[in-house]
């Protein structure tokens, strides 16, 4: 869609910073198996937030008929509030950020703060409102410079390694800084479509998009805890189905199984998938 970032070009600078404060939304996605399971997670976008969102989106592919529980949350938040995106083909992941962009940029809203997130964590309840504000702050400090930021930033790949703010812990985005090379995640390599963050901050840093992390939601790398300001608790019943992070490939970069694999055969995803967008490699 128009109003993305293109590639090559320097990221575009903000002119109203104060902007940021004004629209903020937030955007997930989730798959069958999964979507009847999540309603936890949208109430505590939709409802307990200390700034609530504008509009909340959840993307899905082909689910079939969705939950009643979804039709009934959907009238008492109002359709304007929550929208439900159905696609008739999957892309994967990526679409926890690219369904609700993808409407921002198409409704002429480039200011718009894109936070997004994970379908099995129930976020806390000053989220948005911590996101906004250090979003609002950065930008002035640095004179419009977009940021994508997050509270959990790592380091990945094999050969260069990149920084990767992981979606489990939410991040956020100016939409007009997104770069336009996102929108590809969907027709990329198996280990490239299901290693969304990876991807997504791959296409960020060549655009230019500073990463940085979200300090004041105090990720503890021990015990996997974040401030309860933002996150509540997790869902492991929702995150033992169909996990990427049990994803395990072939040699050609397929998908194996979804059941064998952890965190280090994520880890190991995300360098194939550098391997694989890496001409000359």
């Amino acid at each position: 869609p128009s109003g993305c970032a293109r590639q090559g070009a320097a990221a575009p600078r903000i002119t109203d910073c104060d902007a940021l404060l004004q629209r903020v939304v937030f955007s997930l996605t989730s798959i069958p198996k999964r979507i009847h399971h999540i309603r936890p997670v949208l109430e505590a976008i939709l409802m307990h937030q200390s700034r609530p969102p504008d509009a909340v989106y959840l993307s899905v592919g082909p689910v079939g008929v969705l939950p009643e529980w979804l039709s009934s949350l959907q009238t008492q938040a109002g359709s304007s509030k929550l929208r439900v995106l159905q696609y008739d083909h999957d892309p994967g992941p990526g679409l926890k950020l690219l369904g609700g962009l993808r409407e921002e940029l198409m409704a002429g809203r480039p200011d718009t703060l894109i936070v997004y997130g994970d379908d099995d964590i129930v976020y806390g309840k000053d989220l948005i409102r911590l996101h906004a504000e250090e979003q609002h702050k950065l930008c002035r400090a640095s004179s419009g410079l977009p940021t994508a930021m997050g509270p959990r930033l790592i380091n990945a790949g094999s050969h260069q390694p990149i920084a990767v703010l992981e979606a489990a812990g939410s991040v956020s985005v100016p939409a007009a800084a997104v770069p336009c090379g996102t929108f590809a995640i969907g027709n990329s390599p198996a280990a490239c479509k299901f290693s969304d963050d990876y991807f997504l901050a791959r296409e960020m840093g060549l655009s230019g998009l500073r990463l940085e992390q979200l300090h004041e939601c105090h990720m503890n790398w021990s015990s996997g805890d974040m401030d309860m300001r933002c996150l509540q608790n997790a869902l492991p019943d929702i995150e033992a189905i169909n996990a990427l992070s049990k994803m395990r490939l072939r040699g050609d970069g397929s998908v194996k199984d979804r059941s064998t694999g952890d965190w280090r055969t994520q880890l190991e995803r995300y360098s194939t998938c550098e391997r694989l967008l890496e001409p000359g490699r």
